[in-house]
């Protein structure tokens, strides 16, 4: 049996959905738990998070300690143009969880 290897960027869009509404491109694969893309470079058995492999492949390196924030807030848009590299501070306060709600009040409730 002969296992043929597809070119990672062929397998990348064929799961990048480009949505022309918004100028998301929707992943169509796999996801994980919490909805962001999961994708492989198919035959080195690593996986990881298919917005991260869309940003270093259209905009370059990401650095060691820094996270990817999506500015359109859809986990599963893989579109380079969506994504900045950020601390993770500045991706936790720009979120809609309990420490960005509460560092965005400015003033006591009692």
């Amino acid at each position: 049996m002969t296992v043929v290897r597809t070119d990672p960027e062929v397998r990348f869009w064929s799961y990048a959905m480009p949505e022309p509404n918004s100028g998301c491109w929707l992943w169509d694969g796999n996801l994980d738990r919490d909805g962001y893309g999961r994708f492989s470079l198919g035959g080195s058995g690593r996986t990881g998070p298919a917005h991260r492999w869309s940003y270093e492949w259209f905009r370059g390196k990401i650095t060691p300690g820094f996270q990817i924030d999506h500015l359109c807030r859809v986990r599963s848009c893989v579109n380079p143009d969506h994504l900045e590299v950020v601390t993770c501070r500045q991706n936790v306060l720009r979120g809609v969880g309990v420490p960005a709600i509460r560092a965005r009040f400015t003033h006591c409730t009692n």
